[in-house]
């Protein structure tokens, strides 16, 4: 049940062009930088970009309660409204892996303290937002 509300979502704010979504053979040359809550995160070349992006991986456990998804949709839209903040890490939009998995599309910044951020989007997130809401 989980999946279908966070696919639903997703499809939803994809038709309505809410969020991009990008073809995921359009990234290259992936290397793997960490892993969190909902999955892995890999460093991926953007094909005709010439722009190195963070690929984070929204594997969805049955362990993972509605509640959470729902934060985490939430705080997704609000990331979105400050994307252009020099201190947020810019969310992109979404791809689909070979494993239909969604991935969030991120800026790539080249810091081990940038790498720990997006270690787990959903806890990369919440520390996060408190700054986001501050600035809205």
């Amino acid at each position: 049940m989980m999946e279908t509300i966070l696919e639903e979502w997703f499809k939803n704010a994809i038709s309505k062009k809410h969020i991009s979504y990008f073809e995921f053979n359009k990234f290259t040359d992936p290397v793997k930088i960490g892993s969190g809550g909902f999955g892995e995160v890999f460093k991926y070349e953007w094909k005709g970009s010439y722009s190195t992006v963070a690929l984070k991986c929204l594997r969805v456990e049955r362990t993972v309660d509605e509640k959470a998804i729902k934060n985490f949709i939430n705080e997704l839209k609000l990331l979105q409204r400050v994307n252009c903040h020099p201190n947020v890490i810019a969310f992109y939009g979404v791809t689909k892996d070979s494993k239909e998995h969604y991935n969030l599309v991120l800026q790539y910044a080249n810091t081990r303290n940038a790498v720990m951020q997006i270690d787990g989007v959903y806890g990369y997130l919440p520390s996060r937002m408190t700054f986001a809401k501050s600035c809205i």
